[in-house]
């Protein structure tokens, strides 16, 4: 009876260690100073998503003047799936004391995309959530992640430039879809 108790355990303990080591996540961080697109040389805005323009009489465009009606730099163009109309345009870093946290997100009025970046030295974290009036907000298993940036120090005030691409998939049946790749390049200012 002992001997099967302690097969058991072992069991259990091979299929928790293989369960644990399938949620581990690949991640890779690189520097490249020749790092390039021209996505880097390109300025250009739109009015946020939610923004009501609309012409008067007199053929004049106006935007609904609510606060967050502003245009607004597009800052990166990664994609969910290379589907331009899920196309996440802002980003945002900020340094605290060694940490660098990059976020490259969306906000429209279907749905929401967030993808946080966390690299301290040579140490890379990723998370990404999405969010739908219909679903809430789900976190979304990132299994893959290759962040390239074009420098390796950061300093407050400087431009910040990269690639991203990651992958993952959700089990959850709200999830718009099982599998999904993110990629694209992004630029911003250190705050």
């Amino acid at each position: 009876m002992r001997s099967y108790k302690n097969v058991l355990i072992l069991l259990l303990s091979i299929t928790c260690f293989q369960w644990v080591n399938a949620q581990r996540q690949e991640l890779k961080l690189e520097f490249d100073k020749t790092l390039d697109n021209a996505f880097f040389h390109e300025s250009d805005s739109m009015y946020n998503p939610l923004t009501m323009v609309f012409r008067d009489d007199n053929g004049k465009m106006h935007y609904d003047n609510v606060p967050d009606s502003n245009k607004y730099l597009i800052e990166s163009n990664c994609m969910i799936n290379k589907d331009p109309e899920r196309t996440l345009r802002s980003t945002d870093a900020r340094l605290k004391n060694d940490t660098l946290f990059i976020t490259i997100s969306e906000i429209n009025a279907s749905e929401t995309n967030d993808i946080l970046l966390t690299v301290y030295k040579e140490d890379l974290r990723v998370s990404f959530t999405c969010a739908t009036p219909y679903t809430g907000t789900l976190d979304t298993p990132v299994s893959h992640c290759k962040l390239t940036l074009q420098n390796e120090q950061f300093r407050k005030g400087e431009w910040l430039k990269g690639m991203v691409r990651i992958s993952g998939s959700c089990n959850n049946k709200l999830c718009r879809e099982k599998n999904f790749t993110i990629e694209g390049y992004f630029k911003c200012t250190i705050e």
